[in-house]
């Protein structure tokens, strides 16, 4: 009995000539085994360029308020405490410090 072809077949061996041209082609399409760091930064930064620097500016802004605001750091405290501040702030620390000893002797 003859081994029968089916159309796979016979189309498969009428492409088998340009099988060599085909692996020279992938092969060429393939990338450079070999990366360098060089290649990997390009690749990171090239197409991404609006992204990198509109973070670039963002930065540079917030260096720049860091050292505006570092200027004067007592800027913070306009104004003294009054009094009556000061006892409220003194009698809810003694508060906690009541509430605390309750807690650590249950």
């Amino acid at each position: 009995m003859r081994d029968m072809k089916t159309s796979r077949d016979w189309l498969l061996a009428s492409h088998e000539a340009a099988v060599p041209d085909l692996d020279r082609l992938r092969q060429a399409a393939l990338p450079p085994t070999e990366t360098t760091w060089g290649v990997v930064l390009r690749d990171l930064f090239f197409p991404h360029r609006a992204a990198w620097g509109a973070i670039g500016i963002v930065w540079l802004g917030l260096l720049a308020l860091h050292l505006t605001l570092a200027r004067n750091p007592q800027r913070a405290l306009l104004h003294t405490p009054s009094q009556d501040a000061v006892s409220a702030f003194v009698a809810q620390n003694r508060f906690n410090e009541i509430v605390a000893q309750i807690n650590r002797s249950r």
